[in-house]
C-alpha cells in the first residue's frame, strides 16, 4: 500500500463498529487519499474509551498502519492527536458542523487517490473552526463552496458583477440561460459573497436560519448537477437547527 511502517497524517471522517473491540475508521490522508483502516479498541461496544474519543470526526490525528496486503484492510496503531481540539469538541454548533463536512468529504474525495493539496486545504479549514472565527455557523457554506475547487467542479468567480449565476455552466451570466438552473436575486448574492469571503470574516456575512438551508440546498444541487452519483446529505438536517 506504500505506507506501511512510517507516519501518516490524517483527518477521521467515520467509524464504523467490527466485532467486539474493533471499529472500521474512514480516514482522509495526506499520502494516499480516503482509505479504511482496522482499529482495536476496548470499550468500543459501549462507545467509550480515549482512543473513541480521539477518533470523533473531524480529529486531526497521526498513526502507523501495518498490513494492507492481499486484499486486507491496514491496521491502525500508534495512534495520537495532531491536534487537540480547544472548541470543537464542546461548542454544538461546531460539532454539528463537523458531522456535516465529515459526510461532505466522505461523500466526494475518492478512496485511494492522494491528493497532498486538498488534504492540506482541509486539514487548514479544520484548524480555522476549532479557533476563535465568529460567525461558525456559517463554516459549512464557505466549506461547501471552496471545496468545489479542490474536486474540480469550481464555480466561476463572481467577477463583473453579473446578477445571474449559471449552475449547469457554472459561470456568471449576465441574461437568462434556456434552462431554469440558474441562481438570482439574494441567492446569488450569497453564493458570490461565500466565494469572496475567508474564513475569517464569516460573521460578516448575514444570512436567515432559511436562508442558510438554501444554501445548502443550492450547493447540494450544484454538487449532484457536476459529481454524479452525489446523494442528498443526512447531517444536513442537523444544521437547520443552528442560528
Amino acid at each position: 500500500m506504500g505506507m506501511t511502517g512510517s507516519a501518516i497524517s490524517g483527518v477521521v471522517l467515520s467509524t464504523v463498529r467490527y466485532g467486539d473491540n474493533g471499529i472500521v475508521v474512514n480516514v482522509l490522508t495526506r499520502e494516499s487519499g480516503r482509505r479504511a483502516f482496522m482499529a482495536s479498541t476496548p470499550g468500543v461496544k459501549s462507545g467509550k474509551g480515549a482512543k473513541m474519543a480521539m477518533l470523533m470526526p473531524l480529529s486531526l490525528i497521526e498513526f502507523v498502519a501495518t498490513g494492507g496486503r492481499n486484499g486486507k484492510m491496514a491496521r491502525m496503531g500508534q495512534t495520537r492527536l495532531r491536534m487537540p481540539f480547544t472548541r470543537l469538541g464542546a461548542d454544538p454548533t461546531r460539532r454539528a458542523v463537523a458531522i456535516f463536512i465529515a459526510e461532505l468529504l466522505c461523500r466526494t474525495i475518492p478512496e485511494d487517490v492522494p491528493d497532498p493539496v486538498s488534504f492540506d486545504f482541509v486539514d487548514a479549514a479544520i484548524s480555522a473552526l476549532d479557533d476563535e472565527i465568529d460567525g461558525a455557523y456559517n463554516f459549512h457554506l464557505w466549506f461547501m463552496m471552496h471545496l468545489m475547487a479542490h474536486l474540480g467542479i469550481g464555480p466561476e468567480a463572481g467577477t463583473g458583477r453579473k446578477e445571474i449565476f449559471d449552475m449547469e455552466a457554472g459561470t456568471w451570466a449576465d441574461r437568462l440561460p434556456p434552462h431554469p438552473n440558474t441562481i438570482r436575486g439574494r441567492d446569488a448574492e450569497l453564493w458570490r459573497a461565500l466565494g469572496e469571503t475567508g474564513v475569517t470574516d464569516l460573521a460578516g456575512i448575514t444570512m436567515s436560519r432559511g436562508e442558510r438551508q438554501r444554501m445548502i440546498d443550492l450547493m447540494s444541487q450544484y454538487y449532484r448537477m457536476h459529481m454524479p452519483g452525489f446523494s442528498q446529505l443526512k447531517s444536513a438536517a442537523i444544521l437547520a437547527m443552528l442560528n
